[in-house]
């Protein structure tokens, strides 16, 4: 295993979120990080990790792995969109804005997905990519998570948005969960 692993995000939700997910201890570090846009996530977390990287060095910071990670949102009805933009479309229509453009649709099924990179030279990036099905809701619903979760629900989750669910329902199905599972086995075997 790596000395140190740092997951280097902006949102501190994430942080938060991966390390209650994970046995591996992960510092966290905010580095604003340029990232390339594209509808395939494998290329955007690839690239960030390698960015992430670069920018962790010219800090002149102490030698470390570097983890990122980015989350797609598919709406089957609209290709591969939002996709890795989703984070866009939050932003600028919110989760009520997203129901509505997708409301004369008769397909509502969609694809979440989170893939993590990790680099130690900037140069060799391992990705841990995993998916969780589901559907869009009608209108959102729930307190709980963040981003999106008030209007995606999982296929195996009894009817309610990841917002409706505690932290450990929705981590039996999150796709961040799922890859992280992947990622700690990995390590097992570094």
């Amino acid at each position: 295993m790596p000395k140190q692993i740092v997951f280097i995000t902006g949102n501190p939700d994430k942080a938060r979120e991966v390390q209650s997910y994970t046995k591996v201890p992960i510092t966290h570090a905010k580095i604003e990080v340029p990232e390339l846009q594209s509808p395939s996530l494998k290329q955007v977390v690839e690239y960030k990790a390698k960015e992430a990287f670069r920018l962790w060095k010219q800090q002149n910071r102490e030698p470390a792995a570097i983890l990122v990670e980015d989350t797609s949102l598919v709406f089957h009805a609209w290709g591969k969109l939002p996709g890795t933009f989703i984070r866009f479309f939050v932003d600028e229509v919110d989760n009520q804005g997203l129901i509505d453009m997708l409301e004369k649709f008769d397909n509502k099924n969609a694809t979440a997905s989170t893939a993590f990179a990790l680099t130690e030279d900037g140069e060799k990036v391992t990705v841990f990519q995993e998916f969780t099905e589901g559907t869009i809701t009608d209108k959102p619903r729930g307190n709980n998570g963040f981003g999106w979760d008030k209007i995606f629900i999982p296929n195996a989750g009894n009817g309610r948005t990841w917002a409706e669910m505690s932290a450990n329902e929705k981590q039996k199905e999150s796709m961040r969960a799922k890859a992280l599972r992947a990622f700690e086995e990995f390590l097992k075997t570094y």
